[in-house]
This record gives structure tokens, C-alpha cells and sequence, in this order.
């Protein structure tokens, strides 16, 4: 739900409010990668010099643990 909004609100370039609530939707529910996506494309618009690299790798890792769990 948290994440949902996070991306209404980045839909809508409110980067701040979009940054606060993918961090919630984060402190919930740390291995949503959703919200780690959200959370780097919020700090982008945020903060133009921001590198989101670390943030993507972070999502991509967990999407993988989750793709791997499931195979076994």
C-alpha cells in the first residue's frame, strides 16, 4: 500500500512526500524491493547529483534471493 502511494506521488514529481512514504513502506517491510525502486527514482528527482546505483543493486538483490527461494 505504502509503496502504491510512493508511486502516485512520484507520478505527480512530488519527490519529497514520495521519498517519505517509500521509506515507510521500507521500515516496514525491509525485503520490498518496490520500495527500494521507488526510494532511488524519489532520491533522483530529489537530488540531482544523487547516484542511484546503490539503492538499484540493493532491489535487484533482493528480487533475486526471492526468485531463488522460490526455485527451490
Amino acid at each position: 500500500m505504502w509503496a502504491n502511494l510512493g508511486l502516485l506521488y512520484l507520478h505527480n514529481q512530488d519527490y519529497e512526500l514520495a521519498r517519505q512514504t517509500f521509506l515507510k513502506a521500507q521500515t516496514l517491510d525491509p525485503d520490498f524491493a518496490l520500495a527500494w525502486v521507488g526510494q532511488a527514482f524519489a532520491q533522483k528527482g530529489f537530488e540531482a547529483s544523487f547516484n542511484m546505483t546503490s539503492l538499484l543493486e540493493h532491489a535487484v538483490g533482493l528480487s533475486a534471493e526471492v526468485v531463488s527461494i522460490a526455485a527451490d
